[in-house]
Parts: C-alpha cells; sequence; structure tokens
C-alpha cells in the first residue's frame, strides 16, 4: 500500500519536486484518449426496455383476494354450509355443501384472475 506523504517506503528515497515533476509529465503523456463512441451508446439506449414497463405491481388482487375470501368464510359461516362442507370433506364425502363452498372458491379466483389478468400489461 502506497503512502501519501513523501516518506520512504522499503529504503526507497523520498521524491524531490524535481521527480514529481517528471511524474506528471509522464502522465500527462501517457493519457489515453477517449474511446470513439460511434453510436454505440444511442443504438444501446434505443434496445433498452421501457422503464415504464416494469412498474411496480399493485397490491389490490391480493387485498381483493382476501378481502372476498374473509367475506366468503363469513357468509358462509352464517348459513352452516361451513360446517357441513368441512364435516363432509373430512369424511372425504362430495355433501352439496362442499359443492357449494367449492364453487364459490372456484368462482372468487377465477374473479382474482381475471382481474390480474386485466391488469397485466405486455
Amino acid at each position: 500500500m502506497s503512502k501519501l506523504d513523501n516518506t520512504p517506503t522499503e529504503g526507497l528515497p523520498p521524491l524531490t519536486a524535481q521527480d514529481e515533476a517528471a511524474l506528471e509529465i509522464l502522465l500527462a503523456q501517457a493519457r489515453l484518449d477517449p474511446v470513439p463512441d460511434e453510436g454505440f451508446s444511442a443504438a444501446l439506449m434505443q434496445r433498452l426496455p421501457d422503464p415504464g414497463r416494469y412498474r411496480r405491481r399493485s397490491k389490490a388482487p391480493l387485498w381483493g383476494a382476501g378481502l372476498g375470501g374473509g367475506l366468503l368464510v363469513w357468509q358462509l359461516a352464517g348459513t352452516g354450509l361451513l360446517p357441513q362442507a368441512l364435516a363432509g370433506g373430512a369424511q372425504g364425502l362430495l355433501t352439496s355443501a362442499l359443492g357449494v363452498v367449492l364453487a364459490c372458491v372456484l368462482g372468487l379466483s377465477v374473479g382474482v384472475s381475471g382481474w390480474v389478468w386485466s391488469e397485466r400489461e405486455g
């Protein structure tokens, strides 16, 4: 690691003002010219995707599905269908109550999927 001050490193004598001036001249002569762009940057920028396309996705479908599921459970619990469906499902029977609950869940999932699909860009 080089030191920022002008003290000797590993037995080397310190640089004099004349040595520093000569070093500055050598570094100035060794300076490289910029690489010609020739339209590369402009072409690359045109090929990049539109940043508006990757907008932050809305969490509305997730909240809608949660709210819809909660309302579905609340409504079905009030009718007594949910306990009947759970009891029939636990026994491995496809009861009419289980069919109604599954139809409601399927309808809710189709509605949310349609919503998400319609919000999708591209």
